[in-house]
C-alpha cells in the first residue's frame, strides 16, 4: 500500500468513526447496511439487515456459480411477513411475494421469535428453518435449547399452507449451542453458509444430503471478525471505483449488480 493509500484509509477509519448509527455504511445489491449493523457485529445481537447481508452475500458469491441450483434464502422480513398470516389466507403469496418459491428445491428460513409485525427489528431470538421440498422435510436449527421451536413451528405450517403440501417438521436437538445470550444469529449465519456450501451445493444430484450439524462447532467470534471483515472489504471496494473520474464520492458506498463483487 503507498503513502497516499495508507493515507486515505486512515481518513476513511476516522471519518466512518464519526458517523451517526443509521446511516448507510454499505448497499450491497439489495441490502442496506447501517453503521448500527454494523456495531451489532462487534459483540450484540445481530440485527435483521446483517442476516440479509449475509444471504445476499451466500447468493452472490457462492450460489451464482451454481447455475443448477435452486436454493432460496428467504430474507427476515419475508419470514416475518410470512408468520403474520398464520391465521389468513396465504394462497395468493404463491404468485406475489413468494413466487420464486414455485421451483425452489430448498429454502432456508431465518426464524425470529419477534410478535410484534409492525417492528422488524424486534424479537430476542434466531434459529433456523430449512426446508427441502422434493422430500418434503423441514429441519428446524436453534442454538439456545430449542427455545424458537413453536416460532418455528408456526412458519412451518403458514409455508404448507402457501405451498399446498404437507412437510415433515423435525427439531434437531443436537444442534450446536452457543455460549452466551447474543450469539444466536451467528450460529444462523454460520448454519447457513456451512449447510449450503459444504452439504447442499457440493451434493452428487440425486443422492440424499445430511442435514445434521451434529458434533460440529461454530466459533461465534470469529464468524463475527469474518463477516465484519467481509462488510469493511466491500466497502472500500465500492469506495475505490466511487473515486474513479465520472463517479459521485458523496453517494454512499454501494456495489451492485451492475459492477459485481469478487
Amino acid at each position: 500500500m503507498s503513502i497516499r493509500e495508507t493515507i486515505r484509509d486512515g481518513i476513511m477509519r476516522y471519518r466512518d468513526g464519526q458517523m451517526q448509527p443509521q446511516e448507510t455504511y454499505l448497499s450491497y445489491y439489495d441490502c442496506t447496511v447501517t453503521v448500527e449493523d454494523m456495531r451489532s457485529l462487534k459483540n450484540d445481537w445481530l440485527t435483521d439487515n446483517i442476516i440479509g447481508f449475509w444471504q445476499e452475500y451466500l447468493e452472490h458469491e457462492h450460489i451464482a456459480r451454481h447455475k443448477e441450483c435452486s436454493v432460496v434464502l428467504m430474507r427476515p422480513s419475508m419470514v416475518l411477513l410470512m408468520s403474520s398470516f398464520r391465521n389468513q389466507d396465504v394462497t395468493h403469496l404463491i404468485d406475489g411475494p413468494l413466487a420464486n418459491l414455485k421451483n425452489a428445491t430448498h429454502i432456508f428460513l431465518p426464524v425470529n421469535d419477534n410478535e410484534d409485525y409492525t417492528r422488524p427489528e424486534g424479537g430476542t431470538h434466531w434459529s433456523l428453518l430449512i426446508v427441502g421440498l422434493k422430500d418434503r422435510v423441514a429441519f428446524h436449527y436453534d442454538s439456545l435449547n430449542s427455545c424458537n421451536v413453536q416460532t418455528a413451528k408456526v412458519i412451518h405450517r403458514v409455508l404448507e399452507r402457501i405451498l399446498q403440501i404437507e412437510i415433515a417438521f423435525t427439531d434437531l436437538v443436537d444442534t450446536p449451542q452457543q455460549d452466551n445470550g447474543f450469539d444466536c444469529g451467528v450460529h444462523v449465519c454460520w448454519a447457513m453458509r456451512y449447510l449450503l456450501t459444504r452439504r447442499l451445493l457440493v451434493a452428487e444430484r440425486e443422492k440424499r444430503v445430511s442435514m445434521n450439524l451434529g458434533g460440529k462447532h461454530c466459533r461465534a467470534g470469529k464468524i463475527r471478525k469474518e463477516i465484519y471483515g467481509i462488510a469493511e472489504q466491500l466497502r472500500k471496494m465500492a469506495r475505490d471505483r466511487s473515486t474513479s473520474p465520472g463517479s459521485k464520492s458523496s453517494e454512499p458506498p454501494r456495489i451492485g449488480s451492475e459492477i459485481g463483487a469478487h
